[in-house]
């Protein structure tokens, strides 16, 4: 079986939820607001980012679930999450009984208290994949391709935070013009698709025993990572989100990729920061735009700046934005 996926934004995933929405207080909606602090412009653009990069790791993460439980041979029973804590059980519906992932074909994940990389420790809920279409051997081919949809009806992350929704997911690997028998896994690009399907995509968050939420909608994203270098290129990112938050109340905002977010992976499979690209934020009669760009590995250079004039630069190694 060939290496695990590596790519969809597993350096940025620190929280999914963190400050979703804003800073500051909840506004009139009859008066014009004034422009936004320094602390806002960070807590939106960060917000936005996690948010954008969580879906699509979040998607490939349970496609990969679906190659490894195949890969593997389909095991039956509570199999061990992530440093063995929790559990999780995996059912494989064989539409045609062939023993290879193929249209028709689809996989249930019931996790309870599961730990996973990047998402939590503990899981509880399911997440089924349903197979569309598939061209070639997604186990032990290159060249291949599949079609997923993704359903989480009421996947909680922790005791306070949970997301429901349904995703469409392409995912590609190509060796492009290198030969199928010569090829080897460095030659591989990874071509991941993620769109909403079904409704808003929801998240809930509890905080001081009040539950907050966001719905996520008119999500796209495409990504493409090269397994030589280790370098992970976003294409496209789009998305309108709106919903309640602590920080802020009543929000709604729509992020857009302006240049490409480009990010270096460490060999090891650390989580580098963003390395290059821009993308805006519109909310509240101002559009920020937040600007990545590298002076040295593993950090990179932030600048936020509102159309309202107020900016913010620094660190990526700052924590937030």
């Amino acid at each position: 079986m060939k290496p695990g996926l590596k790519t969809a934004g597993a350096l940025a995933l620190t929280a999914l939820l963190g400050a979703c929405g804003g800073g500051g207080g909840a506004e009139s909606k009859n008066d014009t607001p004034p422009p936004m602090t320094q602390g806002e412009l960070r807590t939106f653009s960060s917000s936005a980012y996690t948010t954008g990069l969580f879906l699509p790791y979040f998607a490939l993460g349970y496609v990969n679930a679906l190659i490894t439980h195949v890969g593997d041979g389909m095991p039956e029973g509570p199999q061990p999450c992530a440093e063995g804590k929790g559990s999780r059980t995996s059912v494989y519906t064989d539409a045609d009984h062939d023993g290879k992932i193929s249209a028709g074909d689809s996989l249930a994940i019931d996790m309870t208290d599961c730990a996973t990389r990047g998402l939590g420790e503990a899981l509880n809920g399911q997440v089924r994949i349903l197979v569309r279409e598939v061209q070639g051997d997604l186990v032990d081919g290159f060249n291949t391709s599949g079609v997923f949809t993704l359903e989480a009806p009421d996947l909680a992350l922790s005791a306070n935070e949970s997301i429901a929704g349904t995703l469409q997911v392409r995912f590609e690997q190509t060796t492009h013009d290198i030969p199928e028998d010569s090829a080897t896994p460095d030659d591989i690009e990874e071509i991941l698709n993620v769109s909403q399907s079904g409704g808003d995509f929801k998240v809930r968050y509890t905080e001081d025993g009040k539950t907050y939420g966001n719905a996520i909608s008119d999500y796209a994203a495409e990504s493409h990572y090269l397994c030589a270098t280790g370098t992970e290129r976003y294409t496209a990112l789009q998305f309108s989100s709106r919903g309640q938050s602590v920080n802020v109340g009543d929000f709604e905002q729509r992020t857009k990729l302006i240049d490409p977010l480009v990010f270096v992976h460490a060999e090891d499979g650390g989580a580098p920061g963003p390395i290059s690209g821009r993308f805006t934020v519109e909310t509240r009669g101002e559009t920020i735009r937040t600007t990545f760009s590298s002076p040295a590995a593993g950090a990179s250079n932030v600048l936020i700046e509102s159309s309202s004039g107020v900016r913010w630069s620094g660190s990526s190694d700052d924590g937030e934005l």
